[in-house]
């Protein structure tokens, strides 16, 4: 099953997002310091290049200075909740958000002797904000604090992160790609044209890219060629 947040980067509060980075930066200082207590990395550079209230006081200066102006009359307006999409650390920081927020869920449900619903997300995966989940709903809007629904088709195949993953009869998945180009009615260029001034390095290497792609995402051989194919 997979789900969409209707809306995320414009509606998560900026103290929600300040508390949330805070207490994921101190979790990750905190598993780097284990680690080299024991042993497993002897790069401390993870632990004194920055501190974290250095680095907090950046994420908030990126968080509150947000300005935009749509109607010169109006004049300039500070963006007040969410945070603006085209920021380069924006979905590190939306990322880092909902982390906090799905871990102190799983937390809950264990202290609450819940832990077969926890081990339902096992197989749980969100990137920013597109979610796959198994025999499970995501945590609740109301604990996200964000609106999300429901993406599934109603034969059951769901589309995520550039993949399409159809269930069969015998229980396994038929995995394949999505050509988001196919759903548009219009004609799409591909490549540049071979006499612009794209180095022509890559423009081979956006084929041999997508063949990577196609072989890491595809479990069929059908469904590798008909993605191959598409590229045509």
């Amino acid at each position: 099953r997979t789900f969409d947040f209707t809306t995320m980067y414009t509606c998560l509060p900026h103290e929600t997002i300040l508390t949330n980075v805070r207490k994921a930066v101190c979790e990750a200082k905190e598993y780097s310091r284990q680690r080299f207590m024991e042993n497993e990395i002897h790069n401390t550079d993870v632990l004194d290049d920055i501190s974290t209230d250095n680095l907090m006081e950046l994420v908030t200066f990126i968080v509150s200075n947000s300005y935009v102006c749509n109607n010169p009359d109006e004049g300039v307006l500070q963006q007040d909740i969410g945070i603006p999409m085209g920021t380069n650390s924006a979905p590190a920081i939306a990322n880092l958000t909902l982390y906090v927020t799905e871990a102190e869920y799983i937390d809950s449900i264990v202290r609450d002797n819940q832990t077969d619903i926890a081990k339902l997300h096992s197989f749980t995966f969100r990137l920013i904000d597109d979610l796959r989940c198994f025999d499970i709903e995501p945590p609740s809007c109301l604990r996200y604090g964000l609106e999300w629904s429901e993406t599934t088709s109603p034969d059951g195949s769901v589309t995520f992160l550039g993949s399409k993953i159809q269930p069969r009869a015998n229980g396994s998945f038929e995995v394949s790609v999505f050509d988001k180009q196919k759903e548009w009615k219009f004609p799409v260029i591909k490549y540049p044209h071979f006499s612009s001034n794209v180095p022509e390095h890559q423009a081979i290497g956006i084929v041999k890219g997508q063949l990577y792609r196609f072989r890491t995402i595809c479990n069929s051989i059908k469904a590798f060629k008909d993605a191959v194919q598409s590229l045509a």
